[in-house]
């Protein structure tokens, strides 16, 4: 059957690009022709416009066709199949009327955020979100502070990358970063951020360290066949404690913008109800 409709659509092309040209050149298009048909649904060789490229050869035009016939022929009967399927008290229209409603007031709630909203949170604010939510940021795993770098040992330059390890000053961690910019598969070399220790971890085979070696102080520089591991934990916070506020900083700006957002629509919805209720446009009868 494949083969039949791959024949009968090498047939079709050259109606389809001259249905093409009479498009672009505003002619008549009565002559439409169906090439599939499901039930009561028909796709028309109209529908096809666009679709091949008159650089295309006449066969690999046909089987990008066959394949849209294809799978606009299972569409349709899927559509038939979940059709007969509808529960008798599933109401569709209002389903519909709902989800249109909510695209069009999402969309215009989008507009006015991005019109109207202030997104800039300063670091006052911050800390005071902070001091007065501490309970909100206990953490339920530990989280560290650190340096890491996984690197291939293949790499020419390691030795001087374990001589700025081990120096660790300001200019050594500029060289690492510059290096690992470079070279490295993965790192983190931001002293002021927190992370999960699984975050970490995730990326050296348990056999190379675990996570409970990741204690504030451990440094070491490990190796298996394929890479070097260098971590250096600076700090460390346990399960339970405070977050501190460099790691839920993030999560603050996100809650006060959110904050934000609601008050700007509720403030809007009062706007637009005073203005209505003055031109007599609401009636409320159950009061």
């Amino acid at each position: 059957m494949k083969n039949t409709i791959l024949k009968i659509l090498a047939l079709l092309l050259p109606a389809l690009l001259i249905l093409t040209n009479c498009k672009e050149e505003n002619t008549d298009l009565s002559e439409d022709k169906i090439i599939a048909e499901v039930y009561s649904k028909q796709l028309y060789l109209s529908e096809l416009d666009g679709m091949v490229s008159p650089d295309k050869s006449p066969q690999d035009s046909a089987l990008i066709i066959n394949a849209f016939v294809e799978r606009w022929v299972r569409d349709q009967l899927l559509m038939r199949e979940a059709e007969r399927h509808v529960p008798k008290d599933l109401n569709i229209d209002d389903l519909v009327r709902d989800y249109r409603a909510s695209l069009i007031r999402n969309n215009y709630e989008k507009l006015l955020v991005e019109a109207q909203l202030d997104s800039v949170v300063t670091a006052e604010e911050i800390l005071a979100y902070y001091n007065e939510n501490k309970e909100q940021f206990k953490l339920n795993d530990k989280i560290i502070r650190c340096y890491f770098i996984k690197v291939r040992k293949d790499v020419e330059q390691f030795n001087e990358l374990r001589k700025w390890w081990n120096n660790g000053q300001q200019e050594d961690i500029e060289a690492m970063l510059r290096f690992s910019n470079e070279f490295a598969e993965t790192y983190i070399l931001e002293n002021i951020k927190w992370y999960k220790t699984d975050k970490v971890i995730r990326h050296v085979p348990r056999d190379v360290f675990t996570k409970s070696k990741l204690t504030e102080g451990f440094n070491e520089i490990a190796s298996d066949d394929e890479y070097y591991y260098l971590i250096k934990v600076l700090e460390t916070t346990s399960k339970n404690k405070i977050a501190p506020l460099g790691f839920v900083n993030d999560q603050i700006i996100k809650v006060i913008l959110h904050k934000r957002k609601l008050q700007l629509l509720d403030k809007k919805k009062e706007e637009i109800y005073s203005l209505e209720s003055r031109r007599n446009n609401i009636k409320i009868y159950t009061k």
